[in-house]
């Protein structure tokens, strides 16, 4: 029982570097006497290929336990890193000003984030807020994801909201999608919500848009990813 959370702690790593997962000097499970329950103190973690590159846990993360399986994740916050820009996506029917802000690639990088989680086979998971981030700055922000750890990978979402968009010559707009949902896997993913941008540019003017946004991504473990974005208006 005294070493109950040094033996935890050696098990959590050893099945993260399984799938290819470092986790700094802070990481630390804390486990308590009923051993139904484990607390993961803040660190973070790096994982060595995939879309994404690291992961933030930013407040103390609770798991629940059966023997060895963890049962369900709960998070608060939590800030995931992608690798590169971000995945190239046609705006399509969201309008040149979503393409001139980058709106497709921030909404194609989620489909990323999804396909790597969905291959961990990750058990349920709750997250207050997850914040994924590209270059260093913020590019989505998800509140109350859940996933459900069963494969497919189910996916829900209050809200997703993409901070700071701004561009060349005063471009500017704000975008959420509420009631995010939709399915994973290291090959597929499907997300879809409800969709309102507003905007302005240079020559084109004010914009809104608003609808039903379906973000996929097809053969994404595969050298040929295919993304898209599609808005069916209101």
């Amino acid at each position: 029982v005294l070493a109950r959370g040094s033996l935890a702690r050696y098990l959590a790593r050893a099945s993260l570097a399984g799938q290819g997962i470092s986790c700094g000097d802070g990481f630390d499970v804390a486990l308590d006497a009923s051993f139904a329950h484990a607390e993961i103190s803040p660190c973070t973690c790096t994982i060595d290929q995939g879309a994404v590159e690291s992961f933030e846990i930013v407040n103390t993360m609770t798991l629940d336990l059966e023997g060895q399986r963890v049962t369900h994740v709960h998070a608060g916050i939590v800030r995931v890193a992608m690798r590169g820009e971000g995945p190239a996506v046609d705006a399509g029917s969201l309008g040149p000003v979503a393409s001139m802000l980058g709106v497709p690639a921030r909404i194609g990088g989620l489909v990323g984030a999804a396909s790597q989680l969905a291959s961990m086979h990750p058990p349920p998971i709750d997250i207050t807020t997850l914040d994924v981030t590209q270059g260093g700055r913020v590019v989505v922000t998800v509140d109350a994801l859940s996933l459900d750890g069963a494969s497919p990978l189910a996916i829900v979402a209050d809200e997703v909201s993409l901070p700071a968009l701004t561009g060349p010559l005063g471009a500017h707009a704000t975008v959420t999608i509420d009631a995010l949902s939709g399915t994973a896997s290291e090959s597929d993913v499907r997300l879809a919500g409800d969709l309102a941008l507003t905007g302005s540019a240079p020559i084109v003017g004010s914009v809104t848009r608003s609808g039903r946004v379906t973000v996929t991504g097809a053969a994404l473990d595969s050298d040929a990813p295919d993304y898209r974005v599609e808005l069916s208006s209101e």
